[in-house]
């Protein structure tokens, strides 16, 4: 599955469903259209699944996962904030589960101390724009993945490439918006990790420029791939 976000009503449409399935939102509209494609990804998946988000940032996609009754989470960030520790408490209270919805460790992504096949699921939403060697990333994922495990990744995307500025930089990392030729080249070396699309297709065409941060404008993309599993 490659997805681009095509404009402002699937935002839209995202928020809504996500509400009428009563679950909280970000607080960033546009990012619910991330969290909008994993839920209807993950809505089949036992409540058992084991997850990990990389890059987990606040805890929103965590919180998100933990109200559909997910229990089995860790997210992995180089900092975890305050902000984030306090989700998670809210998150727990909230559940009536003690005090650990899901649990939260600062680290490297792409070198975690999990074991290998640890988990069912690994997700990474915007964060491959950040200086991360695609290489690296994706034998991790496929490292800490089940056989039949999948990973869902969303990143900054615009189909041509957009002129970079000199030492851009967000949340103290290196910062790039990904055009279509890194994004194929994304999904190649996938392919060389063992993770396959879960279903093949081509690289959508952009639309509008839906999402406007520091003096950029662009749209998100997501991807998710099947570990040892053929493209159907």
């Amino acid at each position: 599955m490659i997805r681009v976000l095509q404009n402002w009503n699937e935002i839209g449409a995202a928020i809504m469903a996500l509400q009428r399935a009563g679950l909280p939102l970000h607080q960033t509209p546009q990012k619910n259209w991330d969290h909008e494609l994993l839920r209807e990804l993950v809505e089949p998946m036992d409540r058992n699944t084991s997850v990990i988000d990389l890059g987990c940032g606040d805890g929103y996609l965590l919180a998100m996962l933990s109200a559909m009754g997910f229990h089995r989470l860790q997210g992995v960030d180089f900092r975890i904030t305050w902000r984030a520790r306090v989700k998670q408490i809210l998150q727990a209270r909230r559940g009536g589960e003690g005090l650990h919805s899901y649990r939260l460790r600062r680290g490297d992504l792409r070198s975690t101390p999990f074991a290998a096949h640890t988990f069912q699921l690994v997700t990474s939403i915007s964060t491959i724009e950040h200086g991360f060697d695609p290489s690296a990333f994706l034998t991790e994922a496929s490292r800490l993945l089940c056989p039949q495990g999948i990973l869902f990744v969303t990143t900054d995307y615009w189909q041509p490439r957009l002129e970079e500025h000199d030492h851009t930089t967000a949340f103290g990392l290196p910062w790039q918006i990904l055009c279509r030729e890194q994004i194929e080249s994304f999904v190649t070396t996938a392919q060389g990790a063992g993770l396959k699309p879960i279903v093949a297709n081509e690289v959508p065409v952009c639309s509008e420029r839906v999402v406007f941060w520091r003096n950029r404008a662009y749209t998100f993309m997501a991807m998710a791939f099947r570990k040892g599993n053929t493209t159907r």
